[in-house]
């Protein structure tokens, strides 16, 4: 199989509705998101022509009785099955090798304080930011008298709107304000833990969406390694899977030993300017590359004689 056409599948067109980024965008975010994403291979014989992404909440994978892997998919027609020549899968971790253990499954409860977190706060905020207060009486009051005073004074200390009108307590009535601040009630602490929380099921420093503990952090003071940081221990395991599931799915088994899929993630680690010069040019100075090949990387045009591999004789 000509590798022109793995190039244009992800290089050109997927599909005819996706570009490419839309195409690797939506299955990185379910494999994210699920720890598995499908897409449906469209082969013209030995060909793939297109690559379909599926919806990996209607998606089954099993394993028949005679060993083959098969991946039953859920349509409103009913149940479609492929066979694994059709799919390509991406999965992170799970413990069968076969399907990814869903991290919805396992961030469920820290996404759900998350919301909680949000809607007391909400709650709280549109309460002028505190409990509000209780309204004492010397005597028991009856039915109609409690709902009397329901009405006088229910909602008047709700909102900031009304932070200042004044009351008149009657019959010997005595108001007293619960006076617990943001701080008392842990709500700061509690909502920095929970965005700490939810980043650390993605794998992502906490620091890196702005919810490091009081700006401490044993994350690298230089932007370089911050970014490589995060490559390494983020972003390199989202690189692997897409590189391993397109030489199982897309590269036929007579030239996976010559052919393999490869990022080029230099451009996400930005160096400065000083560095890239001082990079560049141990490169071309020991004959790793060509002036030609390192001016490539600086978008520069290819100039005459500079495709010749030299080194320096001192």
């Amino acid at each position: 199989m000509d590798m022109q056409i793995l190039r244009d599948l992800f290089d050109r067109r997927p599909n005819q509705m996706m570009k490419p980024r839309d195409f690797r965008l939506a299955m990185t975010v379910q494999m994210a998101l699920w720890h598995n994403a499908y897409a449906e291979i469209v082969w013209s014989g030995e060909r793939p022509v297109a690559l379909m992404p599926l919806r990996p909440g209607r998606m089954m994978p099993f394993i028949t009785d005679s060993g083959d892997l098969t991946y039953h998919y859920s349509t409103e027609k009913g149940v479609k099955v492929y066979a694994k020549r059709s799919i390509l899968h991406l999965k992170g971790f799970g413990t069968d090798g076969i399907v990814g253990a869903e991290r919805n499954n396992y961030a469920r409860e820290s996404m759900g304080l998350t919301v909680a977190a949000e809607t007391f706060a909400a709650k709280q905020f549109a309460n002028g930011g505190v409990p509000g207060g209780v309204i004492s009486f010397d005597a028991f009051l009856t039915a109609e008298q409690r709902e009397k005073v329901r009405k006088l004074y229910e909602g008047i200390s709700e909102g900031a709107e009304n932070a200042n009108r004044v009351w008149v307590l009657e019959g010997g009535s005595k108001y007293n304000a619960l006076s617990f601040t943001a701080d008392q009630m842990q709500m700061l602490a509690t909502r920095l833990m929970q965005l700490s929380e939810i980043a650390r099921f993605f794998g992502v420093p906490d620091v890196l969406i702005g919810a490091g503990s009081n700006g401490s952090s044993a994350w690298p003071a230089s932007f370089e390694q911050q970014l490589l940081y995060f490559l390494t221990f983020t972003l390199q395991g989202y690189i692997d899977e897409w590189e391993c599931a397109i030489s199982d799915a897309l590269i036929p088994g007579s030239k996976q030993g010559e052919t393999f899929a490869d990022h080029d993630v230099s451009q996400f680690i930005k160096m400065d300017s000083t560095s890239r010069a001082s990079y560049l040019s141990t490169l071309v100075q020991n004959g790793l590359a060509t002036r030609n090949e390192a001016r490539s990387i600086l978008n520069l045009p290819a100039v005459a004689g500079g495709n010749e591999l030299t080194a320096q004789t001192n």
